[in-house]
Formats: C-alpha cells, sequence, structure tokens
C-alpha cells in the first residue's frame, strides 16, 4: 500500500483488502489518503467457487461501489456483510474452518483405513457422507442437534460415537480451536 500511496491519492480509487488482520484505518493510514475501502476475508474454498467471504466497508464507499465489490466477490461463493468487530471471529468460522474441515475429514479417513478399508474408499464415503450432511443441514432448516438425534438410535451405535466424541471433548476442542484464532487474530 506504501508504494502505491502516491498514485491511489491521485486517482481515489476503490481499494479492496484481503490482508488478514489489517483493519480499515490501518489499510487507510497505509494509503496515506482518504478513500474508499472494503475489507474483505475471504476462504480458500473460493478456488472451488465455494467460498463464504465477509465484508465491510469504510464510509467512503458508496453504494454502486458496495454492489460492484460484492457481485466480484460472489463469482467465488456467497458474501456476507458484517461489523468489522466481528472479523476475528468470522476468520475463526468462515476462514480458519476449512482447515478445521479438512482435519476432521482426514481423521475420519484414517480411521477407517485403521479398520481395513482403502484410503481411496474411505475417501469417498467421507467426503461424500460431510456433503450429503451439509446439504441436509442447509435444506433442513433444523437445528443441528436434532438432526443429530435423527441419527441417533436408542441404544444403537451411532448414540455410542456421539457419546465418545463428547467425552473426548470434542466439542470442546472446536470451541478453544475457534478461540485460538481469535487471540491470534486480535493480536496481528
Amino acid at each position: 500500500m506504501q508504494q502505491i500511496s502516491g498514485a491511489v491519492s491521485i486517482k481515489k480509487p476503490l481499494i479492496i483488502s484481503i490482508a488478514a488482520g489489517q483493519s480499515l484505518a490501518r489499510l487507510q493510514e497505509l494509503c496515506g489518503s482518504s478513500l474508499p475501502i472494503i475489507r474483505v476475508m475471504p476462504n480458500l474454498n473460493a478456488e472451488v467457487g465455494e467460498a463464504i467471504s465477509a465484508y465491510c466497508c469504510n464510509s467512503l464507499v458508496g453504494e454502486e461501489m458496495r454492489e460492484a465489490a460484492v457481485n466480484l466477490l460472489r463469482c467465488s461463493g456467497e458474501v456476507i456483510e458484517i461489523p468489522e468487530t466481528l472479523f476475528p471471529v468470522f476468520d475463526a468460522i468462515g476462514g480458519a474452518s476449512p482447515a478445521f474441515c479438512f482435519l476432521f475429514a482426514d481423521a475420519m479417513t484414517r480411521a477407517a483405513v485403521k479398520n481395513g478399508m482403502t484410503r481411496a474408499d474411505a475417501q469417498t464415503v467421507v467426503y461424500k457422507a460431510i456433503e450429503g450432511s451439509i446439504k441436509y443441514l442447509r435444506q433442513s432448516k433444523e437445528h443441528p442437534w436434532e438432526l443429530i438425534d435423527k441419527v441417533c438410535s436408542p441404544g444403537g451405535i451411532t448414540v455410542e460415537g456421539v457419546f465418545a466424541l463428547q467425552e473426548n471433548g470434542f466439542q470442546d476442542s472446536i470451541a478453544k480451536a475457534v478461540q485460538a484464532v481469535i487471540q491470534k487474530d486480535l493480536s496481528i
């Protein structure tokens, strides 16, 4: 930003930043000029057109600029506007979460391989189960626990797995991972 500050101070273009952890105020400071700035946080899934991107704007961004930026971002997935104060939370649940999902998928795959399934078959099953579960969750509009209850037959095999996850701190681990990302984001 400092290298182009002279040119942007003359032309006053809309700046769209995907620099992680850089606030609108910091970006304005780096520009050295009053410019319309949109702060965006996409995620890795943009590479396959399935991102969730959050954005916020400074007061110099007009409606036409905002709409143009949102339309651009929609080319890679869904877009939501959030207050800048929530960017650390979004970074945890939107930006970092693909890594958490990949870790979950890998753990499921490795557990299946440990129990005799080929990696290729395990990946096919795990990836499709995750994909189908997300689609079901979005379409059903039911709370996740209601859907968990639908899968858990009384005294059945799934409820044993759910209890094992809970006993071993699954939910607590997720909450701690989200909090760790937020804390790191706030320290940048």
